[in-house]
């Protein structure tokens, strides 16, 4: 049997697998969770008699109603504000300068 029938005839566990994937219209993936939140996804599935995968498409289910499918468009752009409009005021680069040196935590001097 040639490479390529093989796709028309499943005769090994992968390409069982492929076909049954494409039948089923599902992809299979792999997520990590944290212990406590996997223990407790595991004990909400039980008590519903659901697995674990029932559980994950049913909670993306979920978020896509719930959140909506694009972020609403923001009225205008935000833009930082411009440094003049920050900062100090009434204060000249001395007076800034003296006000930095008293608040400063005191240190001990290397002597020689």
């Amino acid at each position: 049997m040639e490479r390529s029938s093989l796709r028309e005839h499943p005769t090994t566990l992968l390409d069982i697998i492929l076909l049954f994937h494409q039948i089923n219209g599902m992809i299979k993936t792999q997520i990590q969770v944290p212990e406590k939140q996997y223990a407790a996804l595991r004990q909400f599935a039980a008590e519903r008699e659901w697995s674990l995968a029932e559980t994950f498409r049913r909670g993306a289910e979920l978020m896509m109603d719930v959140y909506p499918p694009h972020p609403a468009p923001k009225e205008e752009a935000w833009v930082p504000p411009s440094s003049a409009s920050v900062g100090w005021k009434g204060l000249d680069p001395d007076a800034l300068k003296r006000a930095l040196t008293e608040d400063r935590e005191p240190t001990l001097s290397r002597g020689a």
